[in-house]
């Protein structure tokens, strides 16, 4: 069992401008589990709270739904066929049925916001289609697909989004263009746009107003892009972070979303190990000079040099190399 923790948030605007919603809480953090059970990954989702004693207890709404959160929201959830499933519902559902009386009996004069609360997470979990409205906005399903696209390299490919409109898979092409970044991390940069040649604007937004019992005369809007990116460590084989853009224009609305998933203590700014350009090109002339002179260099010797040469700053030692054997 692999467990990681990382840190999330999401920014949500309207028409661009007006901010509808910001969420950015630097005191929550996911912790993922993850293990291989019959050739079928298998997560597990908590989420874990970093309480501040200094409030602890002068929000009631807010420690109780802390408490609920991390009692009933250890999710056990399943990745096949690019959907995901929750496994656990019922049971956790089961869970809340059967506590809800001692929770009463904890905070007795609280019992009709108690009430209130599970009311609402059971009509959560009730939902047959909570996979797909989580998709719409939870960042998890990206997670989830890192062992597809961990070596994908640069490649368009047909797709489906569900987080356009609830309930409906629209038709994509999602290209992928794969960069390393560092000695031992690549950047798995992805845009999904609508897939013209399975269904144009047009017939969505026919369908759309029907649906909506619009006018087909009616001015109605209807483009998104999706976009974002991984960065991959592939030595230590971890999502260090995810970054994915949002916007969708639909009927008269403009809504933009940016989600974060980030691995705790990840630096996005961390320098490649090994030396500098400026450090080793004394070395690189010294190689260069015995080339020259038709002497003889030891093979490992030269790879043990480039290898020890920072990632970033090895194009400044080919351009070298290049240069040099131009003008011999």
């Amino acid at each position: 069992m692999i467990k990681k923790k990382y840190r999330s948030f999401n920014e949500s605007y309207l028409n661009g401008n007006k901010v509808l919603s910001n969420f950015k809480n630097e005191n929550e953090y996911y912790e993922i589990e993850s293990s291989l059970n019959d050739s079928l990954k298998v997560y597990f989702i908590n989420i874990l709270f970093l309480n501040n004693d200094n409030n602890l207890g002068k929000d009631f709404l807010v420690d109780f739904y802390n408490e609920i959160r991390n009692c009933f929201n250890h999710l056990k959830v399943t990745y096949t066929c690019s959907s995901f499933k929750i496994m656990n519902k019922n049971n956790i559902l089961k869970n809340l049925n059967n506590l809800t009386f001692d929770y009463f009996k904890k905070y007795p004069k609280k019992a009709r916001v108690i009430n209130s609360i599970f009311i609402q997470i059971k009509k959560s979990l009730k939902h047959e289609n909570l996979e797909q409205e989580m998709e719409e906005t939870s960042i998890f399903p990206y997670l989830f697909k890192i062992d597809e696209i961990k070596d994908i390299g640069n490649k368009t490919i047909e797709s489906k989004t569900s987080e356009i409109y609830s309930g409906y898979d629209i038709p994509t092409l999602k290209t992928y263009v794969t960069k390393k970044i560092h000695r031992k991390k690549i950047k798995i940069n992805f845009e999904e746009k609508l897939d013209e040649s399975k269904s144009s604007p047009e017939q969505i937004k026919s369908a759309f107003k029907q649906m909506l019992e619009l006018s087909e005369t009616e001015l109605f809007e209807f483009d998104f892009i999706i976009k974002g990116y991984y960065i991959y460590n592939t030595e230590t084989e971890t999502v260090e972070k995810i970054e994915v853009d949002k916007e969708i224009k639909f009927y008269n609305i403009t809504t933009s979303t940016k989600r974060v998933l980030e691995l705790e203590g990840f630096d996005e700014n961390e320098k490649d190990e090994g030396r500098t350009y400026d450090e080793a090109v004394g070395e690189l002339f010294e190689y260069l000079d015995k080339l020259g002179h038709k002497k003889e260099i030891d093979r490992q010797e030269f790879e043990n040099f480039l290898d020890g040469i920072a990632f970033s700053e090895k194009p400044k030692i080919f351009k070298t190399l290049k240069w040099y054997n131009r003008n011999e």
